[in-house]
This record gives structure tokens, sequence and C-alpha cells, in this order.
């Protein structure tokens, strides 16, 4: 484990005190039962640590009944506790109680980890103790503690609080002293969901295949029963390429024969889940996850399945017909579970007539909201509608929680200024039966202020009605010091500045969602944190964390310079000043191989390498080549979220006669180019006199339906003057490694178009700008002639949703 980074602080005596538990030289004896739990073990040894840390003594633990102190801790199940009225068989797993009687404290709760919950509260809201960060905590020094009458209590409203990815044992740890959910025993931990037969991971999310078995076992069903998979466009379908949770194809839900095997198949592991958590005395599965595949549809549409989802307006309906019939089968093998059903995209909206059983949940995802405003926003009204739909339908509500951006490198890891909606949004769900929260919050190093928002997430989990300026002063002050005042200072100019801008964010966002931070808000930005560095400057630690702060507005400096700075040579603003660019990218690399180092961070591991590899090495390439294209006339209409611009200057090109030139009639300054004679002089194994022929050939793979190649649909009679857009195709389902190329010797890859399964599936219309020159163009170079052809950029407009339309 790690060394853990401690603040020691002097801090005033308390006055009018009625408990004594250290004068300045004795300290009570913490009494214990004579027999623990392994989490009351574990809260015996977390308070005496944390008290030694405070006060640099030892507290004594005693048996009860081995002595009568005048003064003690009293902690878990004593019998002093129950003379006291205090019946902790009937407190809730995760309640506590702490309790001044005369000069005696008692710390205890519920099964299993009331006890421990009460510790914790007691050492962070009484003593001011605070675990920021799994390497990082806050404890006071304490020349006396002397507490004036305690009565404090509580429960978590929300049994479920999870947040991924906070990695190691440290990581672990870091999450149970904030009380958020783990399976260790030490920390009364609970199994979260089935490990599938020990395939831990499996059984989380996007069961509907994993359930069944592996790849192999899946293409052996559809060979025997195609009719238990999906009917689309009248072929029973099956992505056997993943064959998991990724597949882009779920199951007919209808299917009597598909329900049998699927319950006895879930059967199975709740047998072996139930074993494997008795011999690690920890309680047996929260959930059993009954999802969807990781996709934005796939559902059949076989007669049965469709009348279903005509006569519930939602496929939805479909899969919560599915998911009551699971759970009514296996309630007697699981009491004490909910069967989960997570609603994303087609599902996200509930069913008009059916309802829920008693023992299904609905693990809702938000895939349509603005992030940078809370679900209470008229913004955010389809949402809002979707939870207040399914609460009343469904008494367990768990939110899904995309707590960063989703996407390729060009539009991910951003300053995204949501910690206002946290609050507010938890306490909505609260309010709709919300059953527990998990955060996706991968990216333990790049996402937009990590720490601090991993913080105050697993604050207003346990504990929506906290104040959130009063947590994110908390915060600040203590991890970044001197400079906890500036790093407010900064997230309310984004915070103003997404206001003012009208800033507009979803869960997968173009690269020009952020144009709410312009130019001058950059310049102030870097400005405010410039300074908040300074004044920390003699503790290289401090450095770091605000260092680390600033990665995301690094990092969108590093992808903007070029246009941040045109912006201002065409508004003449030469007051202001902006980053200097080698700084910048230098400070980047430095801060990530830093945090690397200096987290429990495997760097052999592939998700770190994968991480690492994108966010810094493909990155800080593609910032360097990157440059800002203003929207093409015809664009105008198409939401922002739905165009991508791509100049051929990000290009690979892999034949002799294709050049990168400037060319100030492109509006990229720059095309590539090629001479008709030196592409005559040089054939190559893909050489085809069509290639080059008008009208034009192109390639686009692989899509959805593999390699697609075609020809401009939208050709003049006569060749045009300048460059001109032509449209290669429309309808096109691409993925998330789609590449595209005219003639030969050249492709770009379309990063950021398609960056996730949720949005495979969706169409795309694909334009390319060509400009040609020479007045044999159509027949080949003539010797002595020079025919030459430009192509400066390509567009994709995604047609499935939020497009307006193009103008041809």
């Amino acid at each position: 484990m790690k060394k853990i980074v401690t603040f020691l602080f002097l801090l005033p005596l308390a006055l009018c005190a009625s408990i004594s538990l250290f004068d300045g030289k004795e300290t009570v004896p913490v009494v214990v039962p004579s027999v623990q739990t392994p989490a009351q073990k574990t809260a015996t040894a977390e308070l005496t640590e944390y008290l030694a840390k405070i006060t640099g003594k030892q507290f004594q633990v005693v048996q009860e009944g081995c002595s009568s102190p005048t003064s003690a801790i009293y902690l878990g199940n004593t019998n002093f506790a129950l003379r006291q009225g205090l019946d902790l068989g009937k407190f809730g797993d995760e309640e506590w109680i702490i309790k001044s009687y005369g000069s005696h404290l008692v710390i205890a709760g519920g099964e299993p980890r009331g006890t421990l919950y009460g510790v914790y509260h007691f050492l962070e809201d009484v003593l001011g103790v605070h675990w920021l960060t799994p390497s990082v905590e806050y404890v006071p020094e304490k020349t006396k503690i002397e507490l004036e009458e305690l009565n404090l209590s509580g429960r978590p409203p929300m049994l479920y609080r999870d947040v991924y990815l906070v990695p190691g044992i440290s990581g672990r740890i870091f999450l149970a002293r904030n009380r958020m959910n783990i399976s260790d025993s030490n920390y009364g931990g609970r199994m979260l969901f089935s490990r599938f037969s020990g395939r831990e991971a499996q059984g989380s999310a996007h069961t509907m295949y994993t359930v069944l078995g592996d790849a192999d076992c899946l293409r052996k069903l559809f060979r025997e029963h195609p009719e238990y998979f999906p009917l689309i466009d009248g072929v029973r379908t099956f992505d056997s390429v993943r064959a998991n949770g990724a597949a882009q194809s779920q199951f007919c839900l209808t299917s009597l024969g598909l329900r049998k095997l699927w319950v006895e198949a879930l059967r199975g592991h709740i047998r072996h889940d139930r074993e494997f958590a008795g011999k690690r005395g920890i309680q047996p599965p929260m959930f059993y996850a009954i999802d969807q595949n990781d996709c934005y549809d796939g559902f059949c549409t076989c007669p049965s399945c469709d009348a279903v989802v005509t006569r519930e307006g939602s496929k939805s309906g479909v899969m919560l017909d599915f998911v009551n019939h699971v759970a009514d089968q296996l309630k007697e093998e699981a009491p004490d579970a909910v069967f989960l059903m997570m609603a994303i995209h087609s599902t996200e909206p509930p069913p008009k007539f059916m309802k829920a059983l008693p023992n299904v949940g609905i693990r809702l995802c938000d895939t349509t909201s603005n992030i940078l405003r809370p679900w209470s926003d008229p913004a955010n009204a389809g949402h809002r509608k979707n939870l207040e739909g399914w609460a009343k339908i469904c008494n367990n509500i768990v939110m899904w929680d995309y707590s960063i951006t989703y996407g390729s490198p060009v539009c991910i890891n951003y300053p995204t200024p949501t910690l206002r909606t946290f609050a507010p949004d938890l306490r909505m769900l609260a309010a709709n039966h919300g059953g527990g929260v998990f955060f996706e919050h991968e990216q333990v190093i790049g996402a937009d202020m990590r720490d601090l928002k991993v913080w105050i997430e697993i604050k207003l989990a346990e504990n929506p009605g906290l104040d959130y300026d009063t947590l994110l002063k908390t915060f600040t002050d203590l991890y970044y010091g001197q400079a906890g005042g500036k790093i407010r200072e900064y997230l309310d100019l984004l915070e103003r500045a997404s206001e003012k801008g009208g800033g507009n964010i979803s869960w997968f966002p173009a690269l020009s969602a952020y144009n709410f931070i312009d130019a001058e808000t950059m310049s102030r930005a870097s400005r405010i944190l410039d300074e908040a560095e300074r004044m920390v400057a003699k503790e290289p630690e401090l450095v770091r964390r605000v260092e680390h702060a600033r990665l995301s507005l690094d990092r969108l400096y590093l992808i903007r310079s070029g246009a941040y700075r045109k912006s201002l040579d065409m508004a003449g603003r030469k007051d202001v000043v902006l980053p200097d660019y080698a700084k910048t990218a230098e400070r980047y690399q430095r801060v990530w191989n830093h945090e690397m180092d200096a987290r429990e961070v495997d760097r052999n591991n592939k998700f770190y390498i994968s991480e690492y590899e994108n966010n810094v090495t493909k990155f800080l390439d593609m910032a360097a080549k990157r440059k800002e294209l203003p929207v093409p006339e015809q664009f105008k209409r198409v939401e922002p979220d739905a165009l991508y611009l791509f100049g051929t200057g990000l290009a690979q090109i892999y034949i002799d006669y294709l050049k990168l030139v400037k060319d100030p009639e492109s509006p990229a300054g720059e095309a590539l180019c090629a001479k008709m004679s030196d592409i005559v002089k040089t054939p190559h194994k893909d050489f085809r006199e069509d290639k080059y022929q008008y009208p034009f050939s192109w390639t686009v793979w692989p899509s959805m339906a593999g390699t697609i190649r075609g020809k401009i649909q939208n050709f003049p009679e006569a060749m045009p003057k300048g460059y001109h857009w032509y449209k290669l195709g429309e309808g096109i389902k691409l993925t998330q490694t789609s590449v595209v190329s005219m003639f030969a010797g050249f492709l770009i890859a379309l990063d950021g178009v398609v960056s996730d399964n949720s949005e495979l599936g969706q169409k795309y219309e694909i334009w390319v700008s060509i400009k040609v020159l020479g007045p044999d163009f159509y027949r080949m170079g003539k010797p002595g002639l020079e025919n030459v052809f430009y192509i400066d950029q390509f567009a994709v407009v995604r047609q499935t949703r939020n497009m307006q339309g193009t103008s041809e």
C-alpha cells in the first residue's frame, strides 16, 4: 500500500466539555464486546489508529467486563449500549449512532456496517478527519479531546453507492472509509452483483448474453436455436463477432424457450454466489443485472415482441416484461436481491401500462441531458420525465451516472463544470424512489478535476442533503492549501462562462461543445491557475495537485490553440495573452507521467497502456496537427454536435505522389495535392483509371456493413471552379474505427464520430471538398498538361438525431 500523506494542524480546545477522551495526559479505554465480527474488529482498529494520530497517544482496547472505567468509549453491541436502551438488532445494515451517556461515549450500529460507519462519522464529523483521496488524508492534531454532549445518528438514504474507477487496495479502503459499497468482509462488505460463476466483471452490466456463457456457447446456441435471437429486417440476427455484452443484438425476449434457458442459467449463478458469499463471510449479491447488450437498439421485431412494444409505446416494455418474468421465477432463490434492469437508449422511456414487480429495480441511464445543467433545468425535461415515469411504476430506481464525457481523444477530458448539478440531481433521485447511484468515473488521471469530483460524489451519495459550497471549501482548502481559493475562483469562472455561452455538453460531446470557453476565458483561467501555483510554490506536493487540476484546461488549449489565436487576431485583441504552447505541452506530458507513477496505476496493464497512448502520445500528435475549421455555409443548419470536420492535414499518406501543400484558397489553409502526371508514373497495386475519373470513387471501412464503396452523388455537369463539396453517401453506419479515402494513397480516421458501442447504428452522411485543375482530368493526364487535384476537408453529418438538414 502507498504511504499516506497526512496533514497535522493544531485545533483550539472545545469549551464546556462533558466528555473527556484525552485530557492531555491520560486516554480513556475503548471497550469492545467479547465477540466481534470482522467489520467490528476493523472499526476498533480504525478508531484507535486515528485517535493515536490525532493525540500522539495510544488508546487501550479492553473487553467489556474486564474493568469498570469511569469514562470510556463503548464500541459496537456492548451490554452497556443495551442497558442504555439501544436495541441494535432493530438497526438497519448501515444505521449508526454516536451518543454520550454521562462520561461515556457509545459508538454503535446495525450489522454488518453500522458500527464501522459510526466510527468513520465520529472521526470525520466530530474530530475533523477527512479522507480526500486514496493517498491523501487530513488528520488534525489535538492536545486534548474534550467534547460536549453528543447525540448523532443516521443511515444513508440510498443503499447502493458505487464509483468506478478507484484502483488499488488503498482505493478500496478509501471508498470504505467514505461509506461507499465494497465487498471486503473486513469492512462489512456485500457482493454487489453476481460473479457469474467466477467471472466477476461479467455480472455487473450488459448481461443479456454473458449470463449464458462465453462466445462459443452463444455461437452454438445460435446454430441450434436461431429462434431465440432477434428478428431484424426479416432475419434472425446474432452479432457473432462480439458475442458478449458489447454485441449489437439482443434476444427474442418473448421466446418461451429463451426465457426458460435464461432463468435456469441465472439460477445456477445464484446458487454459486451464495456458496461464495458464505465462504467469504459477506452478504450475497445486492443485485442481479438483467441488462440489454451495450448497443443503441438490436431488439427483436417479431410479431410477439412488436406487439408488446406497440402496446407499451417503448422498447422498455418488452424488456421489463422479460425482467419481471425472470424475477418472479427466481424470487425464492434470491429473496433479498433486486433484479435490476438497465434502461438505456431506446429503453430509457418507461412503458405506458406495465409495472415492475416488487423485487425488480430499474437502473436508469441518462444519454440525453446537457450535463452542465441539473435535471430540473428545462433543457433536461426528457430525462426528468423518464425518471418520474419510472418512479410511478417501480419502487427502486438506481441511477447510472456518466460522470465524465466519452469519445475519441479529440472530444474528451476537457473542463466540464458539472459540480453544482450533483446535489440537486441526487436529491431528485432520492425523492423518486432512489435506491442507489453508480458513478462511471474512469479516466483515473485525465478526467476533469478528478479528485475533487470523486470526493464530492461520494459525500453526496451518502447524504444528498449536504451543502455543496461547504463541501467544496472543505476539499479545496485541505487538498490545495493556500491555493484552494484560486481553485474555487477557477471553477466559478467556468460556471459563469457556461451560463453566458449557453454551454451544452452531452455524454458524447463534439469538440465544438466547449466553445463557451473562448480565448478570453482561456486566458483568464490560465492566469488564475498560474497564480494558484505561485501561492504554493514552496510546497512541491501542492504544486503537483494544482498542475493536475489544470490538466483538462491544458488539454483544451493544446487542441484549440490555433483557433484561439486566430479569433484574437481577427478581433484585433492584442490585450489577451494566451499560454505558451510548448510549455503547456511539456507540463501536460510531465503531469501525466507523474500521476501514472504517483497513483496505484499498473503501467503494464493494457487498460492504462491504452489510456496513456490515447491521452498523451496520440493526443499530443493530434493537437500538433489539428486545425480548427470554420463551418461551411451549407452545414450552417446542422446542429453543432452533429457535424464533424476533418482537415486532410490529419491524413495518413502511403503513396509518394500525394503531398500536403499550403493552399490559400482552402479554408483549412492546406490540402492534399497530386499531379496526374505523377500518378501515371507511379503505378501501385491499387491503381485503376476509374479511381481518378469523374465522378470520383470513394471507400469507407469498416462500417456496420463492412467495406462500402461508391461514387459521389451530387456531381455537376461541368467541373466547378475552386473547391466544391461532394456528397459521398448517406445512411452509412460507421464504427469507432471507420476511415475514409478518396482515389488511392491516403486515408483519414474519422476519430470522434462514433466513440462507443452505444453510438453504433447511427446513420451518417459523408462529404468531401475537392478542387480540380486541368482540362483533361477525366481522361487521365496528357504530356505537357498540368492536371492536378486537391482535397482539403471531409465532413461527417449525423442524420439520426439533432440534424436539421444540409443543403446541396
